[in-house]
């Protein structure tokens, strides 16, 4: 299990099966099959097949089928497969985290 209290990046790709506990923030996310984390903000956030995150925040999320997401909070956009479960969906104005990423 990788634990942070807080990890930054442009680019973070999570791999199949990884376990990451803290806060990720990012331009582009990429949560890997069958992954666990626990919270993300991101520019433009992935959510692949299988894994579980607790909590995402972005201007665009792709949440594939299988996928499940305690708390879903987007500004622009949400993709969510059909069988992806999703507790709770907000749409929102603005990041809490500032996050500059090349458009």
């Amino acid at each position: 299990m990788l634990e942070w209290g807080r990890l930054t990046g442009k680019k973070i790709v999570f791999g199949k099966d990884s376990e990451v506990s803290g806060l990720v923030i990012g331009c582009e996310i990429e949560i890997g099959r069958n992954a666990e984390v626990e919270r993300v903000i991101g520019g433009r956030v992935v959510i692949r097949r299988g894994a579980e995150v607790g909590y995402v925040e972005a201007h665009s999320v792709l949440v594939e089928r299988g996928a499940e997401v305690e708390e879903l909070r987007y500004v622009k956009d949400a993709e969510v497969y059909e069988d992806a479960l999703i507790h709770l969906k907000t749409k929102i104005s603005e990041l809490s985290e500032k996050i500059v990423c090349e458009e």
